[in-house]
């Protein structure tokens, strides 16, 4: 692969360089100019050595620019519940290889330069637990090299799921099952079993209406995220005397 200016320039520098460079330019100087120029414009040596410190200096400058662009990201990510606390067991990733790890409970993606998109552009992602959703945002990489994101976390929506029997305890086909105030529902399927995927969080009490013709229709408090058990009574119809 071929290497531009600033990495040769950078490979050729050690502790000595800058000072051999330095005395061998001045010398050819020197030489060049002559001691009648040099007693006649004495500004003229001044402007010698400065330019030659100046161009000696390449390779010096070369190594630490090139250092400081090999330098790896640094991301702090600081992620935050829903209820304005820090997220206690938060976990980082990253769109690109990344390694990932925490200082002073602030969780930090790291990456190297050489994985950094032609664009710059990577997406950080930060994620709790089950009971709120993973967040992502878009970070441009650029001079910074220790960027820090806040990544606010939402509740994430639950499942309710369960199964509707009749009074001996048979699975039925075919009830609708709701969650009041949310407009998801399901019907029942083989053995009676119903999931509805509702925007109530995980953990939230919800009240669960089931229906089916020819049954009561069943309301009964519910957790979203545990299994519900629904039981429809049939309706029974009126003795002829």
């Amino acid at each position: 692969m071929k290497e531009d200016w600033l990495t040769i320039a950078a490979k050729i520098t050690n502790e000595y360089s800058l000072a051999a460079y330095t005395i061998a330019a001045l010398l050819t100087g020197l030489s060049v100019i002559g001691r009648q120029k040099l007693k006649a414009k004495p500004w003229l040596l001044g402007l010698v050595v400065l330019a030659i410190v100046c161009i000696a200096s390449i390779p010096m400058f070369s190594k630490i620019i090139l250092a400081r662009m090999q330098q790896p990201y640094r991301i702090s990510v600081i992620v935050v519940a829903p209820d304005g606390t820090r997220a206690p067991h938060s976990t980082v990733s990253a769109s690109v290889p990344y390694s990932s790890y925490q200082i002073q409970d602030v969780p930090q993606v790291e990456i190297d330069e050489s994985h950094v998109p032609a664009d710059r552009m990577v997406t950080v992602s930060a994620k709790d637990d089950v009971l709120f959703e993973e967040e992502s945002a878009d970070v441009k990489l650029l001079s910074d090299r220790t960027p820090a994101l806040t990544a606010l976390l939402k509740e994430a929506p639950g499942e309710v799921r369960g199964n509707v029997f009749n009074s001996n305890k048979q699975g039925l086909v075919g009830v609708r099952v709701s969650v009041e105030g949310y407009s998801e529902s399901d019907t029942s399927k083989e053995s009676g079993v119903f999931l509805i995927h509702t925007h109530a969080p995980n953990g939230a009490q919800v009240t669960l209406l089931a229906e089916k013709p020819g049954f009561r229709s069943a309301r009964q408090q519910h957790i979203v995220g545990r299994v519900a058990t629904i039981t429809l009574e049939p309706i029974r119809g009126k003795l002829s005397r």
